[in-house]
């Protein structure tokens, strides 16, 4: 903690201006970068919807879903499925 005063104390005021300038470009870039990529808004699909489009049974989904094939959430009650996990899903059992 006392190198970073000492440092700080060096620093001239543009130096200081510079790097604090880098910094918050780079966090902004980041930010940006993972915005740009989680953009799609996430579809769930219910426990029959699931079971449909992956042509099998709802209790065949629940044992599936106990064994760590697919993964689901919760939602109060209600168990509900990632589309994109689905879909990986039926890829994989091709």
């Amino acid at each position: 903690m006392i190198q970073s005063a000492l440092l700080f104390q060096n620093a001239s005021l543009s130096d200081l201006e510079e790097m604090m300038s880098r910094l918050l470009d780079e966090k902004l870039d980041n930010i940006n970068k993972f915005q740009s990529t989680n953009n799609k808004p996430v579809k769930y699909l219910t426990r029959k919807e699931t079971a449909a489009k992956l042509r099998i049974s709802v209790p065949t989904l629940d044992d599936w879903t106990r064994t760590g094939v697919l993964k689901s959430k919760r939602v109060g009650s209600r168990i509900l499925y990632d589309i994109v996990d689905v879909e990986s899903a039926i890829k994989d059992r091709r």
